[in-house]
């Protein structure tokens, strides 16, 4: 997996990543951070990857928005657990992280022409951040964090095995059919598009919840 991704790190570093998705859950997303990181990375690897997130600029303003997104108690454990560095230190590789966190639900990662902005009674939350470096200028980077719709009873766990998956097969439904939906000729990260995003993502956690009152790896 590691030699496929820097393998697919652009020559250039302004050109789009190959990879579009990935969907890591937090330990495997901690695994990435361990080994695109590392020193046994190539110097021509390291180096485009410090030149893209250096050409991001992401500065003062940045990190303070981040601070203050992930102070909230509801979302302290993204703080507590680096989340949000990890993430953008893989952005090289991948254009867009939907990060799988168990009960505490998912967060996405990307870079979009628009700003992220919340569209269903407040259910999801995010910040937006208007990049100005020599990469990505005028566009935004999204981070939003989509709670679990509720949280299990222990008597209704039946078995957590596959619920990740079933979460990744319903998004991958989700993103084809956005590609092909009249909304997404509105433009990328519109607000109908968005709209769209934050109904397959529900319908993800509600297939995993199913999932995990059932006694099929996935239901």
């Amino acid at each position: 997996m590691i030699a496929v991704l820097t393998s697919l790190i652009p020559a250039d570093i302004a050109s789009p990543r190959a990879l579009t998705h990935l969907a890591p859950n937090l330990l495997e997303l901690d695994l990435l951070h361990t080994s695109l990181t590392s020193d046994v990375l190539s110097d021509d690897v390291s180096d485009r990857s410090w030149q893209y997130i250096n050409g991001l600029n992401l500065g003062q303003v940045f990190r303070a928005k981040v601070e203050a997104f992930t102070n909230a108690s509801s979302r302290s454990w993204m703080r507590d657990q680096g989340v949000i560095p990890k993430a953008i230190a893989c952005l090289p590789f991948v254009q867009s992280f939907w990060i799988k966190c168990g009960h505490r639900g998912l967060i996405s990662m990307s870079i979009s022409p628009q700003p992220y902005t919340s569209t269903r009674d407040g259910w999801a939350s995010g910040i937006s951040h208007k990049l100005d470096g020599s990469l990505s200028a005028g566009q935004y980077l999204n981070i939003c964090h989509y709670p679990a719709n509720k949280l299990l009873a222990a008597n209704e766990v039946v078995s957590t095995t596959g619920a990740g998956d079933t979460v990744s097969g319903s998004l991958v439904a989700g993103l084809t059919s956005l590609q092909s939906s009249s909304s997404a000729k509105s433009g990328p990260g519109s607000k109908s598009e968005q709209a769209e995003v934050e109904g397959f993502v529900k319908v993800a956690m509600e297939r995993a919840e199913r999932s995990i009152r059932s006694r099929r790896a996935v239901g």
